[in-house]
């Protein structure tokens, strides 16, 4: 479907059952728990948990913690 959100696997902390990105808000790491459907080897499709535009973290993102200050490089 055209509504379709998909980012990169990179971006998917695996913890247990439990899958999690960080997306930065005003400056800082916020920690989002999301549900995934089909997967490719390069991205993973969000269900639940993301809305398109949320600026997600794609790389050194497993030892990030929820309000941590991150830096954006565009």
């Amino acid at each position: 479907p055209a509504d379709t959100l998909l980012i990169p696997q990179s971006a998917i902390v695996t913890l247990g059952q439990m899958n999690k990105v960080f997306v930065v808000d005003n400056g800082r790491a916020q920690l989002r728990l999301v549900r995934i459907g089909s997967r490719t080897s390069e991205q993973v499709e969000i269900l639940a948990g993301l809305t398109s535009g949320d600026l997600v973290i794609i790389d050194n993102n497993a030892l990030l913690v929820s309000g941590q200050p991150v830096t954006v490089n565009k």
